[in-house]
């Protein structure tokens, strides 16, 4: 999901529901009562409508690796749990009676989407934004080895554009490296909050009535370790807006040649 469909659906859901929690004791009439909670419904609506498009662009990515390949099922479980949990509110709101009941339940939909579903979507936007920069380096790294296969074959060139082309050839290359680095900074990030969690070892101390000895029992508590989304999705950023350099640099290499 790109960042403007994103703000498109924070703003649908969330701007109703404020609309909602301002309006409960401000009237009492069934016409308002009913205006309510056709927002409420809308808002329901564009949920899944953002459920639907998270699964569509987890479906679509091109997973080959079997961990890789989990991880997404892992996701596309959580987003019908999310479904079913939709379900259960929509059903909820046709049984509310007062405003107050509506808002009740709006605020518990919002505590819900702020605490449970947010930080879950995240991490699979991230997962999603990933894999699809990988395809983009993927592709950007064998048209690159095309065209500096290309250059070679030129025969009609001068020295001056012989060695302008190579220079921006090099300043591509060094760009293709730095926008892989970016990708693989962010990559190991997420790599390591999916993969690899810290664990905490707790100690309790017990004694029993049979000795006179303490039993020192250890038990091992995973604690799941804190996920930077900014600085993951930054990095990305900067992978793909490299990526755009290099292909500025293959239109002037191209207009180079052109003009000989």
């Amino acid at each position: 999901m790109n960042k403007k469909l994103k703000l498109q659906f924070i703003l649908f859901i969330f701007f109703p529901l404020v609309l909602i929690f301002s309006s409960a004791s401000a009237s009492t009439s069934s016409t308002d009562f009913l205006s309510r909670q056709k927002i409420f419904y809308k808002v329901m609506e564009l949920s899944n409508a953002e459920i639907k498009t998270l699964n569509e662009n987890l479906n679509n990515l091109r997973i080959d690796n079997k961990d890789y390949a989990q991880k997404r099922e892992e996701f596309l479980k959580k987003l019908s749990e999310f479904e079913i949990y939709n379900k259960e509110v929509k059903e909820k709101i046709s049984k509310t009676e007062t405003l107050e009941d509506l808002k009740n339940l709006a605020v518990d939909f919002k505590n819900w989407r702020e605490q449970t579903y947010n930080p879950q979507v995240q991490i699979m936007i991230d997962f999603s934004l990933i894999f699809k920069q990988q395809e983009i380096l993927a592709t950007t790294t064998e048209r690159f080895e095309k065209i500096s296969k290309d250059v070679k074959k030129l025969t009609n060139l001068g020295a001056e554009q012989k060695q302008q082309l190579n220079s921006l050839l090099e300043t591509a290359k060094e760009k293709l490296n730095s926008a892989n680095d970016f990708f693989q900074k962010a990559k190991i990030e997420l790599d390591d909050y999916l993969f690899n969690s810290s664990t905490e070892l707790a100690t309790t101390t017990s004694t029993e009535n049979t000795t006179s000895n303490l039993a020192t029992t250890t038990e091992s508590i995973e604690i799941k370790k804190q996920f930077n989304h900014f600085e993951c999705q930054e990095l990305i950023k900067k992978s793909f807006e490299t990526i755009k350099e290099i292909y500025e640099i293959f239109l002037k290499m191209s207009d180079l040649v052109k003009a000989t």
